[in-house]
């Protein structure tokens, strides 16, 4: 196995994705259900590296991003076709390139994506917006500590904290996410 820590750190944020799917509807259940499976197929490329592996990993990094958006937009077009746009750039992109770092861009510009439309949406929804923002904070440190090259041990580097701390993201945004859903479905019909 090529990097075991790695893999094992991706098959538990897989794992823990899954988990946070089946437990959530709509465009939120894909998000969550592509996180998985990117989770899951990075950690095989850890485990035994191959550029199948690899392509499966990132478009499915940016079909996340897309469910992502799609979940956060709540029905506004103008955000529902950037959406639409950045996918089908990005896997434009992807089909020649492969390095990480415009992994992390398209789902870095998804996050401030989200982070826009739940920072306009506090007054209506602070509880959900707190914890979707709070997810994004978790989220950029992550980012900040994998690029960073942090390891606390030789046998657990930059990538398997920034798994961890993605995890703890993924729990964050799945609250937010059902805090979302909740308020819409008691809130009154709007006329």
């Amino acid at each position: 196995m090529a990097e075991p820590t790695t893999a094992i750190t991706d098959f538990l944020m897989a794992a823990v994705a899954l988990v946070l799917a089946v437990r959530i509807a709509g465009a939120w259940r894909y998000a969550f259900l592509f996180t998985a499976i990117a989770a899951l197929t990075g950690g095989l490329y850890h485990s035994t590296p191959s550029v199948a592996l690899w392509k499966i990993t990132v478009y499915s990094v940016g079909l996340a991003t897309f469910f992502l958006i799609w979940a956060a937009a709540y029905g506004k077009i103008i955000v529902c076709v950037f959406a639409v746009i950045e996918l089908v750039a990005y896997c434009i992109w992807m089909a020649t390139h492969d390095d990480f770092i415009y992994v992390i861009a398209d789902y870095g510009s998804g996050m401030i994506v989200v982070a826009i439309l739940y920072a306009m949406r506090y007054r209506a929804n602070p509880r959900a917006s707190r914890l979707v923002l709070a997810s994004i904070a978790v989220a950029v440190a992550g980012a900040a500590v994998q690029a960073s090259g942090f390891s606390l041990h030789r046998n657990f580097n930059h990538n398997d904290l920034y798994h961890v701390i993605q995890i703890v993201s993924l729990v964050l945004l799945y609250r937010g996410a059902r805090a979302s859903t909740m308020s819409l479905s008691t809130a009154p019909p709007s006329v």
